[in-house]
C-alpha cells in the first residue's frame, strides 16, 4: 500500500510509520508540527534505513493538501492530526472544533477531489458516555461528556453519512484507548512541544527531576486503590493494529468502527509502580481533586477487532513501561 498520514510526526503517527514500513508498505508523512517533531524523520531513517517523504503543512490549508494527495496518490489515507487534551478542550472548545472538526472536513474534501476512498479515522474511546459499561463494546452510543470527545462523535457521525452517500467510501474507525510506551529501539517515543497533560509524561518528567511530583487526579474512586482505571496499550500494539485497519480497509466499503484497547484495566497508582520498577526510583506523586470529564474506570471491550481485523494487544504494563523509559532515559 501506499499510505498518507495526517498528524504523520506525532506520538501515534510516527510509531504507525514505523509499523507500515516494517510491513512493507509505502509510506508518506503530513504534519504541521506544531506539537511535533521533525527529528522523528530522522529517528525513522535510523530504525528503517529509509528516508520518509514529508510535507510540513495544516489540516485546516486545504490547497497544500490537495496537491500533496495528488503528487503521492495514495491508496489509504491515517488521519490522526487532531488536538486531544481533554482538560484543554474545556478551555478552548474553539480551538478543538476548528482543528478537529473543520480541519477533518478539509481533509475529506481534499480526498474526494483526488479520487481517494479509503480513510482510517484515530478516534477514541472518549467518545463513550460516563455511565458506559466497562469493558465496553462498540455497540454502546457514543455520548461524549467533553468537548474534545464530541469532535471525535461528530466525525464518526459525518463518516457514517458519507458512508450511506457513497457506497465505495470505507472508513476504518479506530476508537483509542490510551497509548503508552515506545518504539523498543529507544528512538520513538512521545515527545510534544506542548506541556502534556497525559500521565506517562508527567510521570517521566517527575522522574528525570524536571517536575517536583506526580498529581494524580482523584484518590476517592470506587477502585481497589482509590485512583483512576484505565486501559492503557502500548504503541507499537497500538500502531500495529492501525496496519491491520488499513489492510482490512482495501477490502472493506462503508463505516466500520473498532476499540482498540487492551483489554485490561489498570490503576493510576499501579501505573506509577511500573514506572518505578522500570526506572529504578522512586518517583513522588500527590493526590489532586478529580478533573471534570474523568471517570472512575474504563476498559475497552476489544473482541470485535479480534475477530474482524485478526488483531490483538500483546504487550503489558511493564513492557510499555520499559520500553518508554529506555526512550525517556536517553532521549534530549
Amino acid at each position: 500500500m501506499k499510505v498518507f498520514i495526517t498528524g504523520g510526526c506525532g506520538f501515534v503517527g510516527e510509531h504507525t510509520a514505523a509499523a507500515l514500513l516494517e510491513a512493507g508498505h509505502q509510506v508518506f508523512l503530513y504534519d504541521s508540527l506544531f506539537n511535533s517533531c521533525p527529528e522523528t524523520l530522522e529517528a525513522l531513517r535510523r530504525i528503517t534505513g529509509e528516508r520518509l517523504p514529508f510535507e510540513q503543512g495544516d489540516i485546516r490549508n486545504g490547497e497544500r493538501l490537495l496537491q500533496t494527495l495528488k503528487a503521492f496518490g495514495p491508496d489509504v489515507v491515517f488521519h490522526f492530526a487532531a488536538f486531544k487534551s481533554i482538560s484543554e478542550s474545556f478551555q478552548k472548545p474553539l480551538d478543538y472544533y476548528d482543528v478537529n472538526v473543520s480541519g477533518t472536513l478539509t481533509l475529506l474534501k481534499a480526498m474526494r477531489a483526488c479520487g481517494l476512498k479509503r480513510l482510517v479515522f484515530s478516534s477514541t474511546v472518549g467518545v463513550y458516555p460516563e455511565n458506559a459499561p466497562s469493558p465496553c463494546p462498540e455497540t454502546v452510543a457514543a455520548a461524549a461528556p467533553h468537548p474534545y470527545g464530541e469532535t471525535k462523535v461528530m466525525i464518526e457521525r459525518l463518516l457514517s453519512r458519507l458512508g450511506d452517500s457513497d457506497p465505495d467510501l470505507s472508513s476504518v474507525i479506530l476508537r483509542f484507548c490510551n497509548p503508552a510506551g515506545a518504539h523498543p529501539s529507544g528512538l520513538l517515543g512521545e515527545k510534544a512541544r506542548q506541556p502534556q497533560g497525559n500521565l506517562f509524561p508527567r510521570i517521566w518528567q517527575a522522574a528525570r527531576g524536571e517536575l517536583p511530583q506526580v498529581e494524580i487526579f482523584g484518590g476517592d474512586y470506587p477502585t481497589p486503590d482509590g485512583t483512576a482505571v484505565r486501559d492503557y496499550l502500548h504503541i507499537m500494539d497500538l500502531a500495529e493494529g492501525c496496519v491491520k485497519a488499513a489492510e482490512y480497509s482495501l477490502g472493506h466499503q462503508g463505516t466500520e468502527i473498532f476499540n482498540l484497547g487492551s483489554g485490561a484495566g489498570a490503576s493510576v497508582l499501579s501505573v506509577l509502580r511500573a514506572c518505578e520498577r522500570a526506572a529504578g526510583r522512586c518517583i513522588p506523586f500527590r493526590i489532586a481533586r478529580r478533573r471534570p470529564g474523568d471517570r472512575p474506570e474504563f476498559i475497552a471491550a476489544t473482541g470485535k477487532a479480534e475477530s474482524i481485523l485478526g488483531w490483538k494487544a500483546r504487550r503489558g504494563l511493564d513492557e510499555i513501561c520499559q520500553d518508554a523509559w529506555r526512550y525517556e532515559s536517553h532521549r534530549n
